[in-house]
């Protein structure tokens, strides 16, 4: 039996939107919590830093695949069980992860702890859509993508602090307990929010019948496609923004750090004002105000740089305005992916996971086959991935639907 969502106390709800949220954090900080850690693993692994890099890549595509089929399973069996599951395969490769001495296991097991977080990701997002209508959603989506955002800038620092005081393998020991705690707590708070699980007669046929569904809906290709363009450019800043302010420019790396810092703090003020402003100005319009921040901000890159304007000021002080509008927009983008088709909110949550994740491989992809010199040419990228979101919301959005 399911515990209907309408039977859930305030208080449980709060606790499940603050697992939410820590469950969303968690699954970027683990792709990133090792790296200050990477030369060291590389030693201990007798192997080549190229190699422990894998585990960022392996970590990146299980996290995407394992998103549309662990958001269908939990459309099917619920959201419980599937975060369970989730929170269980993660303690178990971090495990894993800590007591390996080869670097196949470790690539073995950073791809179940990526299966793993995935189930923590779409389970984050489809539940926001079982215990709120779609305003209120986007109030609590923008909560859970602060964290998110959150979670790559913390992990670091915490895997830089774990490897001064111990070594490589505790940051994999930090994760386990971490999640364990989450995973105790999940299960005396976490209820069953799912009151419409459906089991068909063939799983993998009523999975591809319900992606077909969502890929040919107009209103769910409005809000994953547009998301995904937007995110990818992000990757594209992270990706690119290194290399060119530190290497072409000369920036202290201890300095860049503290910038993008600065600029990440655009996306949790975005999303800030997001939670206090989407009932009232509506999600369309919160989406359209922010992906022309976004437009504005990346467009400033060309204009300061053709002005030559200090290329360290061209490049994070628009980025501080594009930024802004992602944190506006972005939780009103999964709000209203997932709300498409409540019954299977979990499989919307998944696909929209998959492209999201996709979407930025396939742009820092794109961004390592050319050759970016200059302040202009990164600014010169940056424009078509919010040009191009701009167009797919105006042509691809419908008639806004009541919540």
């Amino acid at each position: 039996m399911t515990t209907p969502a309408l039977q859930i106390t305030p208080s449980r709800k709060r606790a499940v939107l603050v697992i939410a949220a820590l469950g969303t954090s968690f699954s970027l900080a683990a792709s990133v919590m090792f790296v200050p850690a990477m030369p060291e693993m590389a030693k201990g692994l007798n192997t080549s830093i190229g190699m422990v890099q894998l585990a960022i890549t392996t970590y990146l595509f299980g996290n995407a695949a394992g998103q549309p089929t662990m958001g269908a399973l939990s459309d099917y069996f619920g959201r419980r069980r599937v975060l369970l599951s989730g929170l269980a395969m993660i303690i178990f490769a971090s495990i894993g992860c800590a007591l390996t001495d080869s670097i196949g296991v470790l690539l073995a097991m950073r791809l179940i702890q990526a299966v793993g977080t995935s189930a923590m990701i779409t389970v984050s997002r489809a539940v926001v859509r079982d215990l709120f209508d779609r305003a209120q959603g986007a109030r609590a989506m923008s909560l859970v993508m602060m964290a998110q955002s959150l979670g790559p800038i913390v992990a670091p620092l915490i895997g830089g602090y774990l490897i001064f005081f111990f070594d490589w393998r505790a940051i994999f020991w930090f994760s386990a307990l971490s999640i364990g705690a989450m995973a105790l707590w999940a299960w005396f708070a976490f209820p069953e929010t799912n009151t419409t699980q459906h089991v068909p007669a063939n799983m993998v046929r009523g999975m591809l019948s319900d992606y077909r569904l969502l890929i040919t809906n107009r209103a769910f290709l409005s809000f994953s496609i547009t998301y995904m363009l937007t995110f990818a450019a992000f990757w594209v800043f992270v990706a690119t923004a290194p290399v060119l302010l530190i290497h072409v420019y000369g920036m202290p790396a201890q300095e860049y750090g503290l910038m993008v810092i600065l600029s990440t703090i655009g996306f949790v003020l975005g999303s800030t004002l997001s939670n206090r402003l989407t009932v009232r100005v509506g999600l369309e319009r919160m989406i359209m105000i922010g992906i022309s921040m976004f437009m504005l901000g990346t467009s400033l890159v060309t204009v300061l740089s053709l002005l030559g304007v200090n290329p360290i000021v061209a490049v994070l002080g628009p980025m501080l305005i594009a930024l802004t509008g992602q944190g506006l927009a972005s939780p009103n983008f999964a709000t209203g992916a997932i709300s498409v088709m409540p019954r299977i909110a979990g499989t919307a949550a998944g696909l929209l996971g998959f492209l999201q994740i996709g979407g930025a491989g396939v742009g820092t992809f794109i961004v390592s086959r050319l050759e970016i010199g200059s302040t202009l040419d990164f600014g010169l990228v940056m424009i078509p991935f919010s040009a191009l979101a701009i167009a797919g919301w105006l042509v691809l959005r419908t008639r806004p639907a009541k919540p």
